[in-house]
């Protein structure tokens, strides 16, 4: 393996908690679907208390997929994501995550690649910068909803029987939004291959599930 070189470090403070944000980290199946115009798809490999372990494709190469390591270290505050196989293979993205407050969170990642030409370290450095920040505006957005989506839990609110019609009528609204019990859900379309082992034994065909909408869409 080439020795690795810092390409850039991108900073920022996170509106969220700190465990909202080890939630997402360790929330593997929403790479693909909360970032779809990043990546276009995510098939876990093997996961644990330590991480997990995913062939991720970007939504630029969906034919040439990435296998990616992710590693914690909670107590420590810190995470890292490794390119084993693929495009950029060798290189480690180092996270550090500090609590400001109840609900706000530091959160510092350096981008350490194969590469020694500093010309080249300046251009990977920035398209990385760019691609997380996106990312994570995009996780920020689902953490905060997801805060909002707790708090509503503590108020009591009569759960009306809710009819959303005839099942054909469900299937053609999807992803079909609805309000019960003062809270946000969507019908969704469950699909088993997206999902690992102890689900498709489960599953045997696609079918509608009932999710919180913890995201608009």
């Amino acid at each position: 393996m080439s020795q690795l070189h810092l390409a850039a470090v991108y900073t920022r403070e996170v509106a969220a908690s700190l465990a909202r944000i080890w939630e997402i980290v360790f929330d593997w199946e929403h790479l693909a679907h909360l970032h779809e115009g990043s990546f276009a798809k995510c098939t876990l490999i093997d996961r644990g208390a330590w991480g997990w372990r995913v062939a991720l494709a970007t939504a630029g190469r969906p034919e040439h997929p990435q296998v990616i390591e992710l590693r914690a270290d909670r107590p420590a505050g810190r995470y890292v994501s490794t390119t084993i196989e693929g495009t950029g293979a060798g290189t480690e993205i180092r996270v550090r995550l500090v609590p400001q407050s109840a609900h706000c969170t530091n959160v510092m990642i350096e981008f350490h690649v194969p590469e020694d030409r500093n010309d080249r370290l300046a251009v990977i450095g920035a398209a990385y910068t760019a691609a997380y920040r996106q990312l994570w505006d995009e996780d920020e957005a689902m953490m905060q909803t997801r805060e909002r989506m707790l708090a509503l839990r503590s108020v009591s609110v009569p759960a009306v029987p809710v009819d959303l019609g005839r099942e054909s009528e469900v299937r053609s609204a999807l992803p079909l939004a609805f309000d019960f019990g003062g809270q946000p859900f969507r019908v969704v379309d469950l699909d088993p291959a997206q999902h690992d082992g102890s689900v498709r034994r489960a599953i045997n065909r696609p079918l509608l599930a009932v999710i919180p909408a913890l995201v608009g869409a």
